[in-house]
């Protein structure tokens, strides 16, 4: 069966997944439902990666045989980067260059050598959420002669750009499904130096609803979210954002897999920043399972049982947010 086979069970990955979306959805109070469908309703539904041929989902759903659709399951991945002004041009430029490169290239590797077809999109938040890159194979945007860029602007509005990521891959999920698309983990995965605004720069905290919709995706593993802060932005936040996970081993014992992470450079929007956070980004990105055991050390990842899929970070580059 092959590990991917152990780690989700006899049924297969789309009708597991299936079932944990499911789950999460009885589980969540009215309003977070109405507030994400809400959201969802007003997103782009046309999946690049129901058919991987860069058509919309419905579309092939209507004209394309079953065979074009991709053999390997999809795993989501929704990039948020924040682009207000305290990051600097400067580093967004090595971002939207070579540091998105270096992330789809990672993508595209694994891809090869792994079960997993990544579909992946970028989007940049300030004061508005902005779809820099929709979602697409990953192999198919690294072949690309030229990629979008990123400008700085503006403020930090966290809460509204993290529900826009939602409702977006959650309706590129549903036109997936209605393809019959086998599909893997989602995830979310947040680059932020800065506490979360409102329109006008003052500090905002993330809801209470937003908080609990974070969390429950999480647990319910329909949506994981993984965070990289650095800067201004708190602890606190981070761990909102990025709630770790706790995992079952096979002997009975628990292990807590974080999900934020800080850089601890000194100068966040150097190069030498850019390059470590890209690096890690890929990694974390290239999950098979979209909820990979992070930890610092490989001493660390070789007491992980064998099909665990293990993100090991630069402890002299970033530390854990617990």
């Amino acid at each position: 069966m092959g590990w991917l086979g152990k780690l989700l069970g006899d049924q297969g990955i789309r009708s597991t997944q299936n079932a944990r979306d499911n789950q999460g959805a009885r589980g969540r109070r009215s309003g977070l439902s109405a507030k994400s469908a809400a959201l969802a309703g007003s997103a782009p539904t046309g999946s690049s990666l129901a058919g991987a041929t860069g058509t919309s989902a419905h579309a092939r759903l209507d004209g394309v045989a079953a065979q074009a659709r991709p053999s390997k399951p999809v795993s989501n991945v929704l990039m948020l980067v924040d682009v207000s002004y305290s990051l600097g041009q400067e580093a967004l430029d090595h971002v939207s260059g070579e540091g998105l490169r270096c992330i789809l290239n990672t993508l595209r590797d694994q891809s090869q050598s792994n079960e997993i077809l990544y579909n992946f999109a970028l989007f940049a938040f300030s004061d508005t959420t902005e779809e820099v890159l929709g979602f697409a194979p990953a192999h198919e945007l690294a072949a690309r002669a030229s990629l979008p860029t990123l400008e700085c602007r503006s403020v930090t509005c966290m809460e509204d750009a993290l529900w826009e990521a939602f409702a977006r891959i959650d309706a590129e999920k549903a036109a997936q499904d209605a393809a019959r698309t086998p599909r893997a983990g989602s995830l979310v995965l947040m680059v932020t130096d800065g506490r979360p605004t409102d329109e006008t720069g003052s500090l905002k905290p993330l809801s209470a609803l937003l908080v609990d919709e974070i969390r429950e995706r999480n647990e319910t593993r329909s949506t994981s979210t993984f965070v990289i802060g650095m800067g201004d932005v708190d602890d606190a936040t981070l761990r909102q954002v990025g709630p770790p996970a706790i995992e079952k081993l096979p002997d009975g014992t628990c292990f807590e897999s974080p999900r934020a992470v800080r850089y601890t450079g000194d100068d966040y929007r150097s190069r030498q920043c850019w390059e470590a956070v890209c690096s890690l980004v890929g990694r974390a990105s290239s999950s098979s399972t979209g909820t990979p055991f992070v930890v610092g050390s490989e001493e660390e990842a070789s007491r992980l049982p064998s099909y665990a899929d293990a993100l090991v970070f630069d402890a002299t580059k970033f530390r854990v947010v617990r």
